[in-house]
Order: structure tokens, then sequence, then C-alpha cells
């Protein structure tokens, strides 16, 4: 991440001292209250490695901000917030081992995560199992929406960003698209999306290749659809194999219009050498974070303690932030269906940081979608998608 995933400042003064340690291979940020009696313990598993890693400092920093303002504010039911982080590695069985720490060895009280859609599902029955609520700030696979009665999101789904994505294809008069997806919950939940959505339009769908992450090269999959001469390419990515997929694509002469989605829309994808160049002009999607009081507070929020904003960090601050809420709400010493209720009224009506945050009998979002394109390596908000369609600037 070029200026979005610094690294997050540790010297932070909060209520006492902070300490910071490495325990059980999980990166603990604890702040200590003076008598140190009283703990509430909010577990955050993010990927700190592997294809996702790139994003990590503006997940931490969303998380960490929630933490500091609450103790800064005398803590959660007279309680020292503890905040206790474990890497998904974007790797489902790493997601399930994070889970299963953190709700038997740590015994936390709610779990902000996972990123991924495929790290968040694999985590899911163990939260489940558990009855601890997790709450993942960027997994939009739809398939999130029927995970668990523990489980819940402040993205929205793809349910909603594939028919967006569909709308911004056809809205520029393109009629024949390509789709290439990494095949997992995400990639392919998004792809099914679109190309249902585009067809619905009127559109045709050329081919649609999955591929593995982690590939050195993706020169096959790009060769099978510059084949079919497609008006508009829709890539499902992040950033470490979509850098490699546009830098080959561009080696290769494809010149059809590009199309991403949330997956890349993050400064990120221009850390290596030539993606600029060979992404200019492409359009896409990601979540709209609308102006509002809380998005301002939040900002400043982040200013005054040094941390940075990146990619999903305002729904990574929301998502803790209502947990912690809810705890609040219920009493540090609740049952665990009693915050999971509590969770489900502290929401309902709260505009935070990423937007109105009212869950709905799934533990979904409703959402709306800022369009961007990228200008001189820059994403440019261009417009944005509701329900009612697309609207350019």
């Amino acid at each position: 991440m070029a200026s979005n995933s610094g690294s997050i400042p540790q010297n932070y003064i909060i209520i006492g001292i902070i300490v910071v340690a490495v325990l059980v291979g999980g990166f603990y940020f604890t702040q200590m209250s003076n008598d140190g009696d009283c703990v509430v313990k909010l577990g955050h598993i993010l990927p700190t490695s592997g294809p996702l890693a790139a994003y990590a400092g503006g997940f931490q920093a969303g998380v960490q901000a929630a933490v500091i303002e609450a103790n800064d504010q005398g803590g959660i039911d007279g309680c020292t917030v503890q905040l206790i982080e474990e890497d998904s590695a974007t790797d489902p069985a790493a997601s399930a081992a994070a889970a299963k720490k953190l709700v038997e060895v740590d015994g936390v009280h709610a779990i902000v995560g996972v990123y991924a859609s495929s790290s968040t599902l694999a985590a899911a029955p163990i939260v489940e199992d558990a009855k601890t609520i997790m709450i993942s700030p960027a997994s939009t696979s739809p398939d999130v929406s029927n995970a668990g009665d523990f489980i819940f999101r402040t993205a929205p789904s793809d349910a909603l960003q594939g028919v967006a994505m569909a709308d911004l294809a056809w809205s520029q008069g393109h009629r024949t698209a390509a789709v290439i997806f990494v095949n997992n919950q995400y990639g392919q939940g998004l792809s099914d999306v679109f190309q249902e959505s585009f067809i619905a339009n009127g559109g045709t769908i050329t081919i649609a290749i999955a591929y593995e992450l982690e590939m050195a090269t993706y020169r096959t999959e790009l060769s099978q659809i510059q084949a079919t001469n497609p008006d508009i390419i829709l890539d499902v990515s992040y950033a470490d194999d979509g850098q490699i997929i546009f830098r080959e694509a561009a080696e290769l002469g494809i010149t059809a219009q590009w199309l991403g989605g949330d997956g890349i829309a993050d400064d990120a994808i221009f850390a290596a050498p030539g993606i600029a160049e060979a992404t200019e002009g492409m359009i896409g999607t990601r979540p709209a974070s609308p102006e509002s009081p809380g998005k301002a507070a939040f900002l400043d929020l982040l200013a005054a303690n040094g941390l940075e904003e990146g990619l999903y960090s305002a729904e990574a601050y929301d998502a803790a932030k209502l947990a912690l809420m809810a705890i609040d709400e219920a009493g540090a010493d609740a049952t665990k269906e009693a915050i999971r209720d509590a969770l489900i009224s502290v929401a309902n009506g709260y505009v935070g940081a990423s937007g109105d945050k009212t869950f709905d009998e799934n533990g979904d979002v409703g959402g709306t979608y800022s369009i961007w394109r990228i200008v001189s390596g820059a994403f440019v908000d261009i417009g944005n998608w509701d329900p009612s369609g697309v609207s350019l600037s």
C-alpha cells in the first residue's frame, strides 16, 4: 500500500501505560488501566501476512482508533479495553485457528474480522458455536449473509456491488464483458452477481475465468480473454495478484476497458512499477463513505493519534465501536446472547464513519457505492451508485 498502509504507531499514553507484546503467535495491543482489575477483551483477526497484508495497516488503524477512543472515555462498562490481534494470513485454516484461540484461550467478548470472505466463512462456525459476536469490516461475499446468528458485517454485500458494477459497465456503452476472478468466495460471489446482472441488462458474457492466488503468471487466462475481444473486462482480485494481471495484460496488448472492485481500490495497487500506467483509465466501485459527523469525528480521531486511513478503515472502526457499544450496553459480565442482542439494538440507527450500520435479519447492512476512475496513479471519485442507478459527476 503506497500511502494508506503505513506502520501503526504504538506509543500512545492513554489511561496508564500501553503494553505491546507478541504472545502465542498473536499481537497484543493492550491499554492497561491504573488498577488493571477489569478488562474487556476485543479480538481482531486481520491479514498481517498473505495476499491482503498490504491493507493490514488501514484495518489496524480503524480498530485501534475505536479502542483508543473507548479507553480515553473511561473504558467499557468501567473496564479497560484490551485489543488482541491475530493473523489470518488470508487463509481459511489460519483464520479458523485464530478464532479458536481468541474464544477458547483468550476468552474475548467479541471479535472484529475477518476480512477475506473465505476467511470469515472459515472462522464463522467456531465463533457461532462459542456464541461470540464477530463483525467483519470487509467480507462482502453473499454467502456471509447465512453464516450464523452471531456473524455481522459493516460492509455491504456483493449482492449489491455486483449490480452496481454491471450497471456501470452498461451505462458506459459496453455490451460484451469478460470476467477474471480469484477462485474463492469473494471472487466467485461477485463474479456471479455481476454476470447475472449484466445479462439481465441485455449484455453478453464472452468468458469467465477463475484463477488461484499467488501464481507467478496469469498470461494463459489473459490470452483466453483477449481471444474473445470483450468491450470490458471485470477483474475481481486483490493487490498482489492484480498487479500481475494488469502488468501482463498491458504486455499482451489488451486494450479493452478494465472494471475493478473494492479488492483493489487502494493505493497499494500502485506499489509495483508500471501499474499506474497499466491501469490508467480503469473504472470501478467501492463502498461509499458518505460525509457525516461520524465520518468527520473518525478522521479527527485518526489524525489526533497519528493513524492513517486505508481501505475499509472506516468499516473496521465502526465494527469495533459497535462491538464495544454492545458490551457496554449489555454489561461486561452479560451472557453472549445478551451482547448479541445489544449489538442489534445499538446498531439500529447508528450512523458512523462509514454510514448507516443498521443490521437486517442476516446481520447485513445496506449501502451505496462510489464510482472511481484511475487517473495518473490515483483513484478519483467520478460518481456514485445506489439502487436507483448510476450517477456520474
